[in-house]
């Protein structure tokens, strides 16, 4: 959140209420309409596809999750059984580390002329047809339903691009949109984290590596570290089976999911770091 004087006043989870669902929906179901409207018609298009995931990270993912705490179901690898795993979190704060982690298993969403369906949406036919058009492959969609409408009328239109060549450098160019805002996001978090040094928070531990433990704030959403050098008073070792960090003489365990207190003990602008230590 800026303030009027462009400082960032807050950081915080961006409301979605009951009428951006309801849009949302009415997004989803145009664009699978006009999906399989186009397919039907044997029309060359940019579909938005979304492949099934890797079976062995969904079963990592499984083992991960027990380490949590969390009793999932059978996994079938199914959509609904992912649905079923995020309705275990769902206002938990667990919640926002266990969809970060689920969306590490699947498979990025990208722009393909062929149609293997949306694994996400559970969706057989999807594209990016909505309006406000936000996007080229958008554009392209458009193009290619106002050429099929134009042969329904007797008309013509200009031939369609390369498609393959075409879905591939702009699924290049959508991951380079996300990196750029996630940059930004960054270099916000660690300007508005700047004011904060020496204060406490209170965080959920996102990741456990041989370096550290990852933290993200639960009333920020802002995300930093932990040096294994600063946890005091033991020295821990990684267990890399169960995602957690185990002090030799204490035994004292530090893992995903744990909430712990933290202090803001340092920010790098330059390296967009936060340095967190236990309070």
């Amino acid at each position: 959140n800026l303030g009027k004087d462009g400082e960032i006043s807050d950081v915080t989870r961006s409301e979605r209420n009951l009428a951006h669902k309801l849009i949302e929906e009415f997004m989803l179901a145009a664009n699978e309409a006009v999906a399989a409207m186009l397919s039907e018609n044997n029309l060359p298009t940019l579909y938005r596809i979304h492949e099934k995931p890797n079976e062995m990270k969904v079963q990592e993912f499984s083992e991960f999750a027990k380490t949590m705490g969390l009793h999932l179901p059978a996994s079938s690898g199914s959509p609904k059984w992912f649905g079923k795993v995020l309705t275990l979190v769902a206002g938990s704060p667990k919640e926002y580390i266990v969809n970060n982690i689920l969306l590490r298993t699947m498979q990025r969403a990208r722009y393909s002329p062929e149609n293997v369906g949306h694994f996400g949406l559970a969706a057989a036919y999807y594209t990016h047809f909505t309006s406000p058009i936000r996007r080229y492959p958008d554009l392209i969609v458009h193009r290619t339903l106002f050429t099929l409408l134009s042969k329904k009328k007797g008309g013509s239109a200009s031939p369609a691009p390369d498609l393959q060549q075409a879905g591939d450098f702009l699924s290049d160019r959508e991951r380079a949109a996300v990196g750029a805002d996630r940059e930004m996001t960054e270099r916000l978090q660690v300007r508005f984290m700047a004011e904060k040094i020496g204060e406490s928070f209170e965080g959920i531990v996102s990741g456990v590596t041989a370096f550290g433990l990852f933290i993200e704030l639960l009333d920020h959403f802002v995300s930093g570290a932990i040096e294994i050098a600063k946890l005091k008073g033991d020295f821990y070792h990684f267990d890399d089976k169960n995602y957690r960090l185990i002090g030799t003489r204490t035994n004292k365990i530090f893992q995903v999911g744990d909430i712990i207190r933290v202090k803001v003990e340092s920010v790098d602008k330059r390296r967009r770091r936060i340095n967190f230590v236990l309070e």
